[in-house]
């Protein structure tokens, strides 16, 4: 049961904690910010992209850095991030194969994207739909 637990309270599929500190770090998807928050903790430049423009509170009480709206790698100097991260988001995007080649653009050489995406025909889907 230990293992059901943890897979509910995402250590399993959370792609943050594979992101060192004091990195410089981008999370495409970054919702209301809890990863912006967890990466400031650890002493990581924390940087976000969210479509849902409502992040835009959260992101000024806060402090974080966001741009609201879709990713683009214009919108970031080339070879910026050491990390870049995409928790559950791939799945969403029109065309995953430009979006990666949008964050090969702003990862530095020897960066790392570092994503999760459901598994469409595992037990989780099955239980949830």
């Amino acid at each position: 049961m230990v293992g059901l637990r943890a897979w509910f309270d995402g250590l399993y599929c959370n792609p943050f904690r594979y992101v060192p500190r004091n990195v410089r770090v981008l999370d495409i998807g970054c919702g209301f910010g809890e990863s912006l928050g967890y990466y400031e903790a650890r002493g990581c430049e924390a940087y976000g992209v969210e479509a849902d423009k409502n992040i835009r509170r959260v992101a000024d009480k806060f402090g974080y850095n966001v741009h609201v709206g879709l990713f683009e790698s214009d919108i970031y100097e080339p070879d910026f991030f050491d990390y870049v991260t995409m928790a559950q988001v791939i799945e969403h995007v029109v065309d995953p194969v430009e979006t990666f080649k949008d964050v090969a653009k702003v990862l530095k050489s020897g960066g790392c994207l570092i994503l999760s995406t459901p598994n469409a025909k595992g037990w989780g889907a099955r239980m949830f739909g």
